[in-house]
Formats: structure tokens, sequence, C-alpha cells
């Protein structure tokens, strides 16, 4: 089973390419590509270990354009990837004064074995961020479903 790259939950309604934007005026509509990944970039040191430093540099940097100017809030699954989020995100966040607060969504009654709130827990403690556990088991299916924040087709943020 193949899913079309402009497929949407509506059946005339299709969804831009990654990197596009769409200008629709009195000459028509047009589609324009605002970004291509470097690929024609080869990258080659002699030392192993300058690759994981040019990683670290850019992870960090990915993360740091994308914090918000103001208070800052991040969900935290325990896991590696939003804890290193979540690391890079406390030191920058301690520099410039900011707030800084984690969720972790759980799930103990559903599932007896999740781990997830002790692992977040542990990660937000070390980096000294408050964490709000979220317990999936408050929110029953199809809460608020009437709700306009969720009736939309794709996830969205104020």
């Amino acid at each position: 089973m193949s899913i079309e790259e402009d497929a949407t939950a509506y059946k005339h309604i299709k969804r831009l390419p990654a990197a596009h934007y769409l200008t629709v005026d009195a000459a028509g509509i047009r589609l324009h590509k605002y970004w291509s990944a470097p690929l024609h970039e080869l990258i080659r040191y002699s030392d192993a270990s300058e690759y994981t430093e040019h990683f670290a540099s850019l992870f960090e940097k990915a993360v740091i354009e994308r914090i918000p100017s103001t208070q800052v809030a991040l969900t935290l699954s325990g896991g590696m990837d939003s804890g290193s989020i979540a690391a890079v995100t406390a030191t920058h966040a301690s520099e410039y004064g900011q707030q800084i607060l984690a969720f972790t969504n759980t799930c103990h009654q559903l599932l007896p074995g999740d781990q997830e709130g002790h692992y977040a827990s542990m990660i937000a403690d070390y980096l000294g961020i408050p964490l709000q556990l979220l317990a999936c088991e408050d929110y029953p299916l199809f809460d608020r479903f009437d709700s306009p924040v969720l009736q939309t087709a794709e996830p969205f943020c104020d």
C-alpha cells in the first residue's frame, strides 16, 4: 500500500510538497520551492570524532533556532530524542533566563509496564526542568471532541 505524498483527508484538497509555498493571485496559481537540502556538500573528516562534533554542532544550532523568545514548553518522552532536545533547550533557556516546562504523557493503567514518566522524570530532574505528568486515563476517548480547537485536519499552534 502506498500513500500519495500530496494526499489529505479531503478529496479535492492536496498537501504542498515539503519546502514549498503556494501563491494565488489574479495571474493564477504558482508553486514555489523555497529550500533544497544541501546534498551536494560531501563532508570528509580525517578523524571519526569530528563527525560527532559536527553533528552535535548542527543539532544544537537546529534546536536553538527553534526556541521561542518567551516561555518554552516541550514534550519529554524519556527517550534519547526528546531528552537531547530538552538538554540543549534547558542550557539555552537558562543562559537567557527563560522559563521552561516539560510535559509527559503516561499510561500506567492502560499499559502497566509504561516507564515514560519514570525516564522523563529522571531527565527532567537532571536538567532542572519542571515536569508535568499527564495520565492518558484522565482524558477519556472523545473527551472535548466537540472543541473547536480539536476540529482541525492538521496540527496547529496559536
